[in-house]
């Protein structure tokens, strides 16, 4: 959206007219209400002409000499060009004005006087071709700081989806490799495994391109994923929730549980001696992920940009940024909570 410059320029030539009342009001006590009156209409008058000039003026310079083209030669035209036009109108209008005001004081065009309505009138007009430069360049800024903006978001949602399309590919081959060892040990089990596993990856596909889902949504995902979890560290995994009700239509990001969930994985020692339990809770603004620290010496199949793409992403959908605590024992991640997408 454009800065609109001149919608507040009625305004300042209002606050210029009444600042001449009072001026002359101050200099010249016995002046009459009626060439009061008389001075404010011609002031308002002259100052809209000028400022229709200038603005059809930068119009046309827009079209013909455009910033981007030349910087130098378009600002030195518009005043320059500004100016001396301004300067032929102002001119005999300050004469003509000065004798109406004051016809007890003949006005003498000396020399002093012509280099007086020169400056005026260049400084006018400086002004107003400098409010219509900064104008312009103002608006550039921020188009520039939008677009980039908009680019920056692209980038991390391109970055996030390549996050949810593979879903960890080192996760899909340990999967594969805990469905291998069922086959023969427990066909039954091995066969609920697989379906569990295929939810994850339907769930992926249906909300690849969705920005948000409901939390109940995700919350019924991750149960599939949880399955599988469990079964792979033969119960040394364990998910705890809780959740109110009365945020269930809150929405979050797809895939945003899974990632946190996962992310602990990578992190912790998970085995019989050393089970780790993930909680995750909720209020009316945030999604708790946490769990106790037991550190990996060595972290595998990590790239480091799962939580620095989920917080750059939920950066341009909240005010409120995801939150990571660590402090040595216990890791935890607020995510903020949406408004459904639905």
């Amino acid at each position: 959206m454009k800065i609109q410059f001149n919608k507040y320029v009625e305004w300042i030539i209002l606050w210029i007219a009444v600042m001449g009342i009072i001026v002359r009001g101050i200099v010249l006590p016995a002046i009459h209400w009626s060439r009061q009156l008389v001075l404010f209409a011609a002031t308002l008058l002259f100052l809209n002409l000028v400022w229709l000039f200038h603005l059809n003026f930068d119009h046309y310079l827009n079209r013909k000499v455009p910033f981007e083209q030349n910087v130098r030669k378009r600002v030195i035209i518009q005043l320059l060009v500004g100016w001396s036009v301004v300067k032929l109108v102002l001119s005999p209008i300050i004469i003509l004005l000065v004798d109406e005001v004051t016809p007890k004081f003949p006005f003498v065009l000396n020399p002093l006087n012509v280099i007086t309505i020169g400056v005026v009138a260049f400084l006018a007009n400086l002004l107003v071709a400098l409010g219509f430069i900064a104008n312009h360049f103002l608006n550039r800024w921020r188009e520039n700081a939008v677009r980039a903006a908009r680019l920056e978001k692209e980038k991390s949602q391109v970055q996030y989806d390549n996050l949810k399309n593979q879903l960890n590919p080192h996760f899909l081959f340990n999967s594969l490799s805990s469905l291998d060892g069922l086959i023969e040990e427990n066909p039954a089990l091995a066969r609920q495994f697989l379906r569990q596993l295929s939810k994850v990856y339907r769930y992926v596909l249906q909300n690849k391109d969705k920005e948000l889902v409901p939390l109940d949504t995700e919350l019924d995902f991750i149960q599939h994923y949880i399955f599988l979890l469990k079964t792979r560290f033969d119960g040394a995994f364990s998910v705890i929730f809780d959740i109110p009700d009365h945020i269930a239509d809150k929405a979050i990001v797809p895939v945003t549980l899974q990632i946190l969930i996962e992310n602990a994985i990578k992190h912790n020692v998970i085995n019989a001696a050393h089970p780790l339990t993930v909680q995750i809770s909720a209020d009316d603004r945030f999604l708790r992920v946490a769990n106790v620290i037991q550190r990996r010496s060595r972290v595998e199949a990590s790239n480091g940009l799962g939580l620095s793409n989920l917080k750059l992403l939920y950066s341009f959908l909240s005010p409120k940024p995801v939150d990571v605590q660590d402090d040595g024992e216990r890791f935890c991640v607020r995510v903020p909570l949406l408004e459904s997408a639905v």
